[in-house]
């Protein structure tokens, strides 16, 4: 019989399946950082509960059941979270990242850092399998909340209508299911990306790599070992010497760029994706996605 949540017994369950899931340990093996959880009673929980979780690198390092804040002062992560709205994010009733947007499930410290792991951070084997490695599907674009990210400050800005910035680079952003901007491909191929501010590397589908280079074959390249929403990529590869262009001077120079196979996303577009723009890029800006001016904006962090 699996122990109720919240008891004790639920977190010594918790850590222990951690430490014994071989696919958490895949997902969660880059997560750097501890959480203490503040939840408010309410329903079947009477008082206040609070309890700590050491995460590193796809293991489960320490459980505490009803730890004092000033045991831990500077956790990485604090989230707090009613008893309803917490057991309804545990059980999959509610999107970790709906109850984030809308302050259901409050955290303190890097949002954008934080809905890049959602399933590294939130998942109770005894109440639901291990979510998908990307999370549910979720985003605030798709519901039309324009999405400011400044890598620098830690801070993912969301808002209905983002307030006036300057940004020295804007472009025309394109909304249909993903944000995606125009970009020239080793000065003569154009091609659509998605902007991806969860995603670690910038990537290339195979279609425009064959534009690029008409000789390119995976059977000839240096394979890439790469996990998407869709699992591992077999045919994916790294293409070399690649240069791409947003602007003038703004992108990447002279890098190797995986490609992949990115037919399926294509397919429910309607028309060729030619790659994904990651963080490799996005990392060096203050990212804006208005969604109000259609506009793609480009800070240099300095």
């Amino acid at each position: 019989m699996p122990a109720i949540f919240p008891s004790e017994e639920w977190l010594k369950d918790l850590e222990t399946q951690l430490n014994s899931d071989k696919r958490y340990g895949e997902v969660a093996k880059n997560w750097e950082g501890d959480l203490f959880f503040h939840i408010e009673p309410e329903g079947n929980l009477k008082e206040k509960l609070t309890f700590y979780l050491d995460l590193w690198h796809g293991k489960c390092r320490r459980v505490e059941y009803k730890p004092q804040p000033e045991s831990h002062p500077n956790p990485v992560f604090t989230l707090s979270a009613t008893y309803n709205n917490i057991t309804a994010v545990l059980t999959g009733k509610l999107n970790p990242m709906t109850a984030m947007m809308t302050s259901k499930l409050k955290v303190k410290g890097s949002m954008a850092y934080m809905m890049r792991n959602v399933p590294t951070v939130i998942k109770s084997p005894s109440l639901v399998g291990l979510p998908r490695p990307e999370g549910a599907a979720f985003s605030p674009l798709a519901l039309g909340y324009s999405v400011v990210v400044d890598p620098r400050k830690r801070v993912l800005t969301l808002s209905r209508k983002l307030p006036e910035a300057s940004y020295a680079t804007r472009l025309p952003l394109r909304m249909q299911r993903l944000p995606m901007v125009r970009a020239r491909i080793n000065g003569d191929t154009s091609a659509t990306l998605a902007v991806d501010t969860a995603g670690d590397g910038t990537a290339l589908s195979r279609h425009v790599a064959r534009l690029v280079d008409p000789s390119t074959s995976p059977a000839d390249r240096v394979r890439a070992r790469v996990f998407g929403s869709a699992g591992w990529d077999p045919t994916a590869f790294l293409l070399p010497f690649v240069n791409i262009e947003l602007a003038s001077g703004v992108g990447l120079s002279d890098r190797s760029v995986v490609v992949l196979n990115l037919d399926a996303p294509s397919g429910l577009l309607g028309f060729n994706l030619g790659g994904i723009l990651g963080q490799d890029f996005l990392q060096h800006y203050v990212v804006s996605l208005d969604m109000t001016k259609r506009e793609f904006g480009l800070q240099p962090i300095r």
